[in-house]
């Protein structure tokens, strides 16, 4: 067990793989979200950032319709190979979804803890979302237990509540959003280079973001 031996305990943290959890509803997953996980991947030197995505939103569910959870995943997928391909080291968990039910990232980076006892998570966060940690579910687990990597963005800005282990990230601001992605296609204004080109594609063969038919 992790920890029953303080005295081995520097050697395995040593040889655990460092990996960043990008949580998010990613509908749809855009180039902002790519720039800023390879950019923590730099500056943090992990081994990969893995975007994990949320089977149910909880906070966002309540307001407007989400895209379903596989083809969301399905977007994420092919974003990471395509960025793989490229030589960044990002990948696409599926771990919420297998989950079923709302998604916490407490529940998550447990979870994944027990599955992968190789790995050392730091979950990617950005200012803004740093500021509200302490309304999260089960935030004093997450307070205690939990490494933050917080995205700084210029003009957001965002501290986390005391107590809250956090490490901070600088990264070039850039103005996207899946907002304003899902009006621009509702819009039938062009989202090119605001999204990977295999998301364009998904988003067509699912007519996904139109007006409703009247």
């Amino acid at each position: 067990m992790i920890g029953s031996d303080p005295t081995r305990a520097p050697r395995r943290l040593a040889t655990q793989r460092h990996i960043g959890l990008l949580g998010g509803t990613f509908d749809p997953i855009h180039v902002g979200h790519v720039i800023a996980a390879q950019r923590v991947a730099e500056a943090e030197s992990l081994r990969q950032v893995w975007f994990v995505v949320a089977n149910d939103p909880w906070q966002k569910s309540s307001c407007r319709t989400i895209t379903p959870a596989p083809i969301r995943l399905e977007m994420v997928r092919k974003t990471c190979d395509a960025s793989r391909a490229a030589g960044l080291p990002l990948d696409a968990s599926e771990v919420e979804l297998q989950a079923g039910g709302p998604s916490y990232t407490a529940d998550t980076v447990r979870r994944l803890r027990g599955d992968h006892p190789d790995c050392r998570f730091s979950v990617i966060v950005g200012s803004d979302a740093a500021a509200g940690l302490g309304t999260w579910h089960d935030a004093e687990w997450l307070r205690h237990h939990v490494e933050f990597l917080v995205v700084a963005r210029p003009g957001l800005p965002g501290t986390a509540p005391a107590g809250f282990r956090v490490r901070e990230v600088e990264c070039p601001l850039v103005q996207i959003s899946s907002t304003d992605i899902r009006r621009r296609v509702r819009d039938h204004l062009p989202v090119r280079h605001l999204i990977p080109p295999a998301v364009s594609g998904l988003i067509a063969a699912h007519r996904l973001y139109v007006a409703p038919s009247p």
